[in-house]
C-alpha cells in the first residue's frame, strides 16, 4: 500500500471518529438532530436529498438549506425564520403554520406546497415558482407575491385562486 493512501485512510477514519464523538456528545446533551451536528462542523448547507423528511415543529431559525431537495418534506409548525431556502425544491412540501419571517425563498420551487397559515412577513419570494400551492390564511403581502415568477393555480391568502 502506498504511503499516501495510508495517510488518506487515517484522515478519513479520524473524521468519522470525530463525527461519531460529536453525535454522542450532542445525544448526551439531549440534542440528537442532524442540524446541530452540521453546525458543530461548520456546515451551513446540507446539500443532500431530504425528500419526505419530517421537520415538524423544529427550530431551524437562520438555517441554510439553499438548493436542497426537500420534496414532500414536512415543516408543519417549524420555525424557519431567517432561513435561506434560495433555490430549494419544496414541491409538495407541508409548510402549514410555519414561521418563515425574513426567510429567503428566492427562486424556490413551491409547486403544490401547502403554506396554509404560514407567516411570510418580510420573506423574499423573488423569482419563486409557486404553482398550485395553497397560501390560504398565510401572512404575506401582495407586493411580496408580485415578485414571484408565477402564482398559477395557487390559492391566495383570501381564498381566491390565481388564474
Amino acid at each position: 500500500m502506498k504511503p499516501g493512501v495510508r495517510r488518506e485512510r487515517w484522515w478519513v477514519g479520524g473524521l468519522a471518529a470525530a463525527a461519531i464523538a460529536a453525535y454522542a456528545f450532542l445525544t448526551w446533551l439531549g440534542n440528537e438532530d442532524i442540524h446541530s451536528l452540521a453546525r458543530m462542523f461548520g456546515i451551513s448547507t446540507l446539500n443532500v436529498r431530504m425528500r419526505n423528511a419530517n421537520f415538524s415543529n423544529q427550530k431551524m431559525s437562520a438555517f441554510m438549506l439553499a438548493g436542497a431537495d426537500l420534496e414532500s418534506a414536512n415543516f408543519n409548525g417549524a420555525d424557519l425564520s431567517r432561513a435561506d431556502l434560495t433555490g430549494a425544491y419544496l414541491r409538495y412540501a407541508n409548510l402549514t403554520n410555519a414561521n418563515l419571517q425574513g426567510a429567503q425563498l428566492r427562486n424556490a420551487v413551491l409547486a403544490n406546497a401547502s403554506l396554509v397559515g404560514a407567516d411570510l412577513t418580510g420573506a423574499s419570494l423573488r423569482g419563486a415558482y409557486i404553482v398550485d400551492a395553497n397560501l390560504q390564511g398565510a401572512i404575506v403581502t401582495d407586493a411580496q407575491l408580485a415578485t414571484a415568477r408565477t402564482l398559477r393555480g395557487t390559492v391566495l391568502p383570501d381564498g381566491s385562486t390565481h388564474p
